[in-house]
């Protein structure tokens, strides 16, 4: 009769526990990494709808994608946190809104810039200040119509409260 061994080698319990874990380390690393690109995915796309907006402020896209930097951007990362202050900058002047402040258009630009900027490092796409703030656009009709419906506004507000009247004039038309 043969004589077998039947003791475990350290190489022996080494490869059974790399049969076992190898794979469920693999799985983790994985989602680890999709998370990672998930995230990372998420940030670009508040980066890139805040720059396609950066012309018009008012859009519901621009208002969102502020809205979402603290969920998306972590205070645990140097870069991230930059943003997170960067936005918390911003949104201060925004919520100071003085009608008597001249400056205060020019200053929310600046702190929007910052912020642009901030975000662009810790995502690396990086841009310098002066090509965000010098390369918007927005046609001239969007501008004009935008001040067209806000002085319509205004003045339906205040014929519908009583603070304005609404003249009426009745012409003739000629019959032929």
């Amino acid at each position: 009769m043969p004589n077998i061994d039947y003791t475990l080698k350290i190489t022996d319990l080494i490869m059974i526990l790399a049969v076992f874990i190898g794979p469920i380390v693999a799985v983790r690393l994985t989602d680890k990494i999709n998370e990672t690109k998930k995230a990372y995915e998420r940030k670009l796309a508040i980066f890139k709808s805040l720059m396609t907006t950066r012309a018009n402020t008012l859009a519901v896209v621009h208002v969102e994608a502020l809205n979402t930097i603290d969920v998306e951007f972590n205070n645990n990362n140097t870069k991230e946190k930059a943003v997170i202050e960067a936005w918390k900058l911003y949104l201060a002047h925004l919520n100071s809104f003085d009608e008597k402040d001249t400056s205060w258009g020019s200053r929310r630009n600046d702190y929007f810039i910052d912020l642009l900027y901030t975000m662009g490092i810790s995502i690396g796409v990086t841009f310098e200040k002066s090509y965000l703030k010098s390369t918007s656009y927005i046609p001239k009709a969007y501008y004009d119509q935008e001040n067209e419906q806000i002085e319509l506004r205004q003045k339906l507000i205040s014929l519908l409260s009583g603070y304005s009247d609404l003249n009426i004039s009745i012409k003739k038309q000629k019959v032929n």
